[in-house]
């Protein structure tokens, strides 16, 4: 499942508080759940473009996504600025920040390309199943035009910047108080043309902080690339416990793939998928029962069971104990 950081989304949400929205109306119409990959916190692509998508409509700035990119800050891309900002030259951060685009989100990707007497850093969109908004490219442009005002200061002059979309009727007065360079449009690339020689500028960095950065980085880049299928099944199980018996089809249509195929992954890790939703049942069980400020009959309805016996004949299995005899051992 593809997903985007907790911080470029806290963003998104800022932004729309500028433009007056109001955050919890928001996230009403568009629920976010949580999903925790090791160390990081996410949330799922497909439910951040919906929110681009409800966001742009209820303000209707054709601004939003190139404030959102400018206005960006070194701690909302994660620990991904801090390793561009502390490599040797703009050359090595852009080469680090290729590898490590994916702990900002899995919604696009940075590269490197030379043409002639210019250079390109091109970002390209990934959606998954939801089609992005336009003006998330705009926000991905303006944010890396903002991260490299931060790496080279005055020495940095943009040739150009070249845009996919086709040139709208405001053109002059949307892009002009964002970029300070001139912007095509109907272009092969969304891409910022630099002079390549701002490559090799030298950068003050300190490279024993650099190195913990990129170790801290490559450990969430690992949980990343190594979320398993359980984990995967598990975020999905979480969002919908309370609703009784949970509804496998649409698990695996969360996760792209067919019921079969989930039965099949899940096995290939020692996973049943029932298995898999008993254990959260118990976890959450006996996490309820520690706080001891909930019924066991309103622990039965948290978890999705229709008649508290049920609960009680669950719990009895799973530890041996009634949820009373359970209690009375805490």
């Amino acid at each position: 499942m593809a997903s985007v950081s907790k911080p470029w989304v806290e963003h998104i949400l800022q932004t729309a508080e500028y433009f007056s929205l109001n955050r919890d109306l928001l996230l009403n119409d568009c629920p976010l759940q949580p999903i925790r990959i090791g160390e990081l916190e996410r949330y799922a692509l497909d439910d951040v473009v919906k929110l681009w998508h409800t966001v742009i409509q209820q303000c209707g700035a054709d601004d939003f996504g190139l404030r959102m990119g400018s206005t960006m800050t070194p701690s909302h891309l994660n620990i991904v600025s801090y390793i561009v900002l502390n490599s040797p030259t703009l050359l090595d951060g852009l080469n680090k920040a290729q590898r490590y685009y994916r702990l900002i989100s899995d919604g696009g990707t940075l590269s490197i390309e030379r043409q002639g007497a210019t250079a390109l850093l091109i970002y390209k969109a990934k959606p998954e199943h939801e089609a992005f908004h336009g003006q998330q490219l705009h926000a991905a442009i303006a944010t890396l035009h903002n991260v490299l005002n931060w790496v080279l200061g005055q020495q940095y002059q943009p040739l150009f910047i070249s845009l996919c979309q086709a040139k709208p009727e405001n053109a002059d007065t949307l892009f002009k108080p964002y970029f300070d360079c001139p912007v095509r449009f109907s272009q092969s690339h969304n891409a910022i043309h630099i002079d390549p020689q701002l490559f090799e500028l030298q950068q003050l960095n300190d490279q024993g902080l650099s190195m913990l950065h990129e170790e801290f980085a490559e450990r969430q880049l690992k949980a990343l690339s190594e979320s398993s299928w359980r984990q995967r099944t598990e975020v999905l199980v979480k969002s919908c416990l309370s609703q009784g018996e949970i509804d496998r089809q649409w698990i695996a249509e969360q996760l792209n793939v067919s019921a079969r195929t989930l039965q099949r992954r899940l096995a290939e890790e020692n996973h049943q998928f029932q298995d898999i939703v008993d254990g959260l049942r118990k976890e959450h069980a006996i996490d309820y029962l520690a706080q001891q400020t909930l019924s066991q009959e309103d622990i039965a309805g948290l978890l999705g069971y229709a008649e508290p016996s049920a609960f009680y004949r669950a719990f009895k299995r799973w530890t041996g104990k009634t949820p009373k005899q359970y209690l009375q051992t805490l």
